[in-house]
C-alpha cells in the first residue's frame, strides 16, 4: 500500500513551487516541490546556517540519510504557482535638467 499523501499545503499562491534541483544553493526557508509516484511533495529549506546544505548530495528531500535535518515536509501540491502579473511600466516625461556645463 503506498504511503498517505500528506494534507495539501497551503499558501496565499495555488500550485507548486519549484521543482527541487540538486547542486542549487538555497535561501533559508526557501520551498520546493518533489514529484513522487503517488503525489508532489512540498518542502521547505531550514534556517541559516543549515539551509547551506540543502542543495548538496546526501540531503536531498526525502531521501538520503540526512534530508531531514535541513528539509521540513510542508505537504502535498498540485499544478503550479502562477506567475506574477506583468510589471505596469509607466513612462517618464523629460523634467528637464540634467547637467549641462556651467557657462
Amino acid at each position: 500500500t503506498p504511503p498517505p499523501t500528506p494534507a495539501v499545503w497551503s499558501s496565499a499562491d495555488s500550485g507548486c513551487p519549484g521543482a527541487f534541483v540538486a547542486g542549487t544553493d538555497y535561501a533559508a526557508a526557501e520551498k520546493v516541490s518533489l514529484a513522487g509516484t503517488a503525489y508532489t511533495a512540498v518542502y521547505e529549506c531550514a534556517a541559516a546556517p543549515n539551509n547551506q546544505f540543502c542543495g548538496k548530495a546526501g540531503y536531498e528531500p526525502g531521501t538520503g540519510q540526512y534530508w531531514a535535518v535541513v528539509w521540513t515536509l510542508l505537504g502535498s501540491c498540485s499544478g503550479t504557482i502562477s506567475p506574477t502579473s506583468s510589471p505596469n511600466y509607466s513612462t517618464l516625461t523629460d523634467a528637464g535638467g540634467g547637467s549641462s556645463p556651467p557657462g
